[in-house]
């Protein structure tokens, strides 16, 4: 149904609606449906606009309760950050293992880059070296959001000769 604002003489809003024909005063029940239902919908088109980096990079990680486990390109990437819990603006430790077929891979390069889901927080990247078994880690700090926010994103690149697999993984910081 299309509809339209017009104003009359003594300049009461009036919505049109070309399928009735008939006006619907700002006050009847018909207009306040369809302003509810406009309502409604720009709300959830805003939410989706928000929160859509958010569903793009699948449900919130708890990193404070352990290591999160992302699947990508056939390479599992286990990740956990130490200390628990994890805080903004002191030195922590993040870890990957990554693992392809059941096993280990030790020849990747590895960087996790941490950024805010809507928020411009600049460039914080972590590179990671190969300890052990598949293991790699690095140090790094998690900045703190001037408006408050606390949901972050890791975004973990391995790259190999045979390509690059990048999981994101969304978490909550303290």
């Amino acid at each position: 149904m299309k509809a339209f604002w017009k104003r009359q003489k003594d300049r009461e809003p009036v919505l049109r609606s070309s399928a009735q024909g008939r006006p619907a005063t700002a006050g009847s029940w018909r207009s306040r449906t369809m302003m509810t239902g406009a309502a409604a919908i720009t709300g959830i088109c805003i939410m989706l606009v928000l929160t859509g980096s958010a569903a793009a990079a699948g449900s919130l990680c708890r990193i404070d309760d352990g290591p999160c486990t992302a699947i990508a390109a056939g390479m599992t990437m286990t990740f956990e950050i130490a200390p628990r819990p994890v805080r903004a603006m002191r030195e922590l430790t993040f870890s990957v293992v990554l693992r392809h077929r059941d096993r280990y891979v030790e020849d990747a390069s590895v960087t996790v880059e941490l950024t805010m889901p809507g928020m411009e927080m600049g460039r914080n990247v972590v590179v990671l070296k190969h300890t052990a078994g598949g293991r790699y880690e690095g140090k790094g700090v998690i900045v703190r959001c001037p408006s408050g926010g606390r949901t972050w994103k890791a975004s973990i690149a391995a790259s190999r000769r045979s390509g690059t697999a990048v999981a994101d993984l969304l978490f909550e910081v303290h």
